[in-house]
């Protein structure tokens, strides 16, 4: 049977570098060609352009004191960025301490353009702070105030996006006998509360009624497991109130768990699940996909895929599929001033071509060869799992412009399971609706 969606045949493992700096100097180079060379040029046709830093003489320029265009990563310099050494302190203590969400910006920060390893600073006078989005890649046009500063008279980024409109859902869609369905699901948190796993067993046999024939395929949008600070295990290892061997015998019997009840559903449905933040996995960006040693019934069936996160997919006319954790914009919004709903960091992340601009200066991601979250091509959908703004599903279209051609992006958002018991039921023509589990009759409708 061919599935609404799949995973790219051979999924590329990421190749490291020694450093960071080739990361982030593939990403300046990559996204620099495809969209604002040409961009720029067509935009300021007067300015001269810098193509990079190594090959410009900064005191020159500021001699010459004409507008020029200069490319580079945004840099910023946060007042408020934490120490590594006192967060490392922290974890010294026999306590655990949820991170507190909060702004990393302020008014007092400075930005720096970087390139190669030369960073200039920024006078951004004349633009609005709201526009700048660390990490991303941006053209500048300005001239040199200094030979180590930048003032700025116009920036660009990648992509031209338009705001986000809400995407009217289809109702009783999931009743369309020729419809070819997916449910996604977001933020399960099995493992430790009793609830959590009767709801997982009750949308398990859901999945199996006749009611649900239209229903092919189930992705499960991360925050799958909840957070092993969440339980018994991780009080027992560090505050000692019971042996290690105690808490690790634990921490195996909730993964046991888990591994039952995701084998019922694959049992169900082909499942796709995608690694999040809270499942065990290394949280580094791109976040491997959740390894069979956890998952030994679910490896002996061919129903359940793991897969990393970003999970890009495909469906059956090849459009693209993005699913990311919601955890990823949360961590953008801490660095922009202005706080956005989802579908607006969605946006951003088109805007600066890029699915996780802040990584790896602002969030942890593995140093890469090469930077595997450039939008490449242009994308159809961005499916978002699990962000604390989504109390039920949501959708939106996003319009954007991508070298000079037209595309529209729909953005799902889907709750966590855990407080809504909502999941978010959609088609490859792009329809969607959403469907509930009602913990008295035991369906799903």
């Amino acid at each position: 049977m061919v599935l609404p969606l799949s995973l790219p045949e051979a999924q590329n493992q990421p190749v490291l570098s020694e450093s960071y700096r080739t990361m982030l100097a593939d990403r300046l180079s990559r996204i620099r060609k495809a969209h604002l060379v040409s961009k720029a040029a067509h935009l300021w046709p007067s300015a001269r352009q810098i193509p990079s830093f190594g090959e410009m003489n900064s005191v020159h320029e500021h001699a010459l004191q004409e507008e020029v265009v200069i490319f580079g990563i945004l840099i910023l310099n946060g007042k408020r960025r934490t120490s590594a050494v006192k967060t490392y302190r922290t974890l010294l203590e026999p306590d655990i301490q949820t991170p507190i969400a909060e702004k990393l910006v302020t008014d007092g920060d400075t930005y720096y353009v970087e390139d190669g390893g030369i960073k200039i600073q920024l006078d951004i006078k004349a633009i609005p702070r709201s526009t700048l989005v660390p990490g991303a890649v941006i053209a500048l046009r300005g001239l040199f105030a200094a030979p180590d500063t930048f003032s700025v008279s116009g920036l660009l980024y990648p992509v031209d996006v338009s705001a986000a409109k809400p995407l009217q859902p289809s109702p009783d869609l999931w009743i369309d006998g020729t419809a070819q369905l997916v449910l996604f699901v977001a933020g399960m948190g099995l493992g430790w509360e009793a609830a959590h796993a009767a709801n997982a067993m009750l949308f398990a046999t859901a999945l199996g009624t006749s009611q649900l024939t239209s229903i092919k395929q189930v992705v499960l949008c991360g925050g799958t497991y909840a957070p092993v600070d969440a339980g018994p295990a991780a009080a027992a290892c560090l505050g000692n109130a019971l042996s290690p061997t105690t808490g690790f015998l634990d921490l195996q019997a909730s993964y046991d768990l888990v591994d039952t009840i995701l084998a019922r559903i694959a049992a169900a449905r082909p499942t796709v699940v995608v690694s999040g933040q809270s499942d065990p996995t290394p949280r580094l960006w791109p976040q491997a996909p959740i390894p069979n040693i956890v998952l030994p019934r679910c490896s002996l069936t061919n129903s359940l895929t793991s897969a990393s996160c970003p999970a890009k997919l495909f469906t059956i006319d090849k459009q693209i599929v993005w699913i990311i954790d919601g955890a990823v914009l949360t961590h953008l919004d801490a660095l922009l001033p202005s706080s956005l709903d989802v579908s607006m960091l969605v946006a951003t992340l088109l805007q600066t071509a890029h699915l996780c601009p802040q990584a790896p200066l602002f969030f942890d991601a593995q140093p890469l060869q090469s930077d595997m979250f450039i939008l490449d091509e242009p994308p159809h959908c961005i499916v978002v799992g699990g962000h604390p703004q989504t109390a039920t599903p949501e959708a939106y279209t996003i319009d954007y412009n991508w070298n000079d051609t037209q595309h529209t992006c729909k953005v799902f958002c889907i709750p966590s399971f855990t407080s809504a018991k909502s999941t978010l039921c959609w088609d490859t023509a792009r329809r969607w609706s959403t469907l509930k589990l009602d913990s008295i009759t035991n369906s799903l409708s």
